[in-house]
């Protein structure tokens, strides 16, 4: 039996949808290991006289905030189908907004 064109769309669809994910996750796995990294690197190069946590949080803050971005991006894209018009700019923003901090 032949597929239809309809029918070949949703299955491509639904094989990008998967990769997208495991695309996004493999890049949040990334940030969050690289921040990991980075505290564990500053940690062990401190200085004990001017030791202090909050450097090695701020240090690895911006990698942790990618991650939890990146894990926020296909469900914003995917609201931003599912809403009215009215809201269509609104989600937009917010998509951009990830794509930046991301950036």
């Amino acid at each position: 039996m032949r597929k239809t064109l309809s029918e070949k769309l949703t299955a491509y669809g639904e094989r990008a949808y998967i990769g997208a994910w495991g695309l996004e996750i493999i890049a949040s796995i990334t940030g969050l290991a690289t921040g990991i990294a980075l505290a564990f690197r500053g940690y062990r190069d401190a200085d004990p006289a001017n030791f202090s946590e909050m450097d090695f949080i701020l240090a690895s803050a911006p990698y942790f905030m990618v991650a939890i971005a990146e894990l926020t991006k296909i469900p914003i894209a995917t609201l931003l189908f599912h809403v009215r018009w009215l809201w269509k700019p609104v989600v937009l923003v917010f998509l951009l907004g990830m794509a930046g901090i991301t950036f």
